[in-house]
Parts: C-alpha cells; structure tokens; sequence
C-alpha cells in the first residue's frame, strides 16, 4: 500500500476495480487556493447602519413559526 502511495504522490493515476468494473480512481491531492481575492467587492457592497438590529415583530414571529 504505501508503494502505491509513494507512486501517487509521483503523480501516477490508478483506477480500483472490482470483478472488471471500475469503482474507484486514485489520484495526486491537489489543494486548491481560494481564487476571489480578499476586498473583490470593496466599495460595491453596503451594510446598513441598522444591520444587526433586531428584527420587526412580524418578520421574528414569521422566524418562529419555522422553528420546531
């Protein structure tokens, strides 16, 4: 098992099968990195002052309806 990791890790490929029928592929992790930059949107985005406030009282009890 770890030789077949070890020639993963190289950058090999291997499919898993069972009775001639692929079930699994086994490839090279590849982490991928957040592709939006931080502050995209600045300036085109806005929060009001009132954002956190609670909510109306028709709109909360409308909340609780929804809550078992």
């Amino acid at each position: 098992m770890l030789r077949l990791l070890a020639q993963v890790e190289q950058g090999q490929e291997f499919i898993v099968k069972r009775a001639d029928k692929p079930i699994a592929r086994l490839i090279p992790f590849v982490a991928r990195t957040p592709e939006r930059p931080f502050g995209l949107f600045a300036g085109e985005i806005v929060i009001n002052d009132d954002f956190d406030e609670p909510l109306p009282e028709e709109i909360s009890r409308a909340f609780d309806v929804l809550t078992p």
